[in-house]
């Protein structure tokens, strides 16, 4: 008598040797709102500090829209602050509080003071099992993206690597402002707020631009201008933060002109040429002699600005090449005739 029941032998020795992780189904827990569940995570640390002293940013991630917060910290143990202000943002712009909080059992996480505020809450706090990062793959998948859109920023511009917090805050900014297929090519920003981003104040990471800082200026002769790079965007005002890369100082401003094609730590070779100039004076007799140009380049100091001293520009060698230009057509004549003879004479041979 035989059983249509499948008996499943286990191997002690072949789990010893070959047991690995078990597949994941797709989770099956949906958000029916915002800012209900929030999934955390902290990256870090950098191997360069930041411009403002950070090496960790915190990242809160809203499971229903998919939006993204990132709040850069010194150190780990800042993250009971961060937490705190996050909280009461959340519950006072979007007047939501939050009922689960999912993160790792990482030590910043699972701790007295946080899991003493979750039960005065009344906030389910969900953790991944140890050295299970897939079940926190949604914000483990934003570290990801964030950092790969910030570096290629950061390689694109040539700014120098202490700016990642900048390059990383410009990322989320985009990210939560682009369709997601996710979410059926929605965008997170409008499944958050309920209204579509305006693009048009976007602006290119790293490139050349020129607040307006006259007014910060004490000397009248003083430019009205400091050259920047654009390095983000403002929370609290409607402007553009530029960084004066000499002195380290920041401008917030929004009379800024931008240059989006000129990075100006991008090394030269790599720079779009803005003119061209021809070394050649006769560009119509390859064979002659190039003739020394003695008129001065374009970004070479001129002269004119010092009315009281005399240019430094040789003027006897231009007047002097005008009176070689007849013996200059009558060598390329008999150059001409020389060529033609001989072509002639191989014809000839030829037939």
């Amino acid at each position: 008598m035989f059983s249509n029941k499948r008996v499943d032998i286990l191997c002690e020795s072949c789990h010893l040797g070959k047991l690995s992780k078990l597949p994941f189904n797709s989770s099956s827990s949906v958000s029916t709102n915002i800012i209900e569940r929030i999934h955390c995570d902290i990256w870090g640390p950098a191997p360069v500090l930041s411009l403002g002293k950070f090496r960790f940013y915190a990242c809160f991630v809203d499971d229903y829209s998919h939006y993204m917060w990132i709040i850069p910290l010194r150190t780990k143990s800042e993250f009971f602050y961060v937490y705190l202000v996050f909280e009461h943002y959340v519950q006072r712009q979007f007047n939501k509080k939050i009922k689960i909080f999912h993160t790792d059992g990482g030590g910043e996480f699972v701790n007295k003071r946080l899991e003493s505020h979750f039960q005065q809450q009344g906030i389910i706090h969900h953790l991944s099992c140890p050295y299970t990062p897939e079940q926190t793959g949604i914000v483990e998948r934003q570290h990801r993206t964030i950092r790969e859109l910030g570096m290629t920023m950061i390689f694109h511009s040539g700014v120098p690597k202490f700016l990642w917090v900048e390059a990383f805050a410009i990322a989320v900014f985009l990210i939560n402002r682009l369709p997601s297929s996710s979410l059926a090519f929605d965008t997170p920003y409008s499944r958050l707020y309920g209204s579509h981003p305006n693009y048009s104040t976007l602006r290119v990471f790293g490139s050349r631009c020129y607040p307006y800082t006259w007014n910060t200026k004490r000397n009248k002769f003083d430019a009205k201008i400091v050259p920047c790079i654009f390095v983000g965007y403002s929370n609290q005002h409607k402007g553009y933060r530029c960084l004066d890369l000499k002195t380290h100082r920041m401008f917030l401003s929004r009379h800024v002109v931008f240059d989006k094609n000129h990075f100006p730590c991008r090394k030269k070779e790599n720079q779009p040429s803005s003119h061209t100039s021809s070394t050649k004076s006769f560009g119509i007799f390859p064979f002659l002699p190039t003739v020394i140009n003695t008129v001065p380049p374009v970004d070479a100091p001129s002269s004119s600005c010092n009315p009281l001293h005399e240019s430094s520009t040789p003027l006897v060698p231009v007047v002097e090449m005008f009176h070689l230009i007849p013996l200059l057509i009558m060598t390329t004549l008999l150059h001409l005739n020389n060529q033609l003879s001989q072509t002639l004479h191989h014809m000839m041979i030829l037939q």
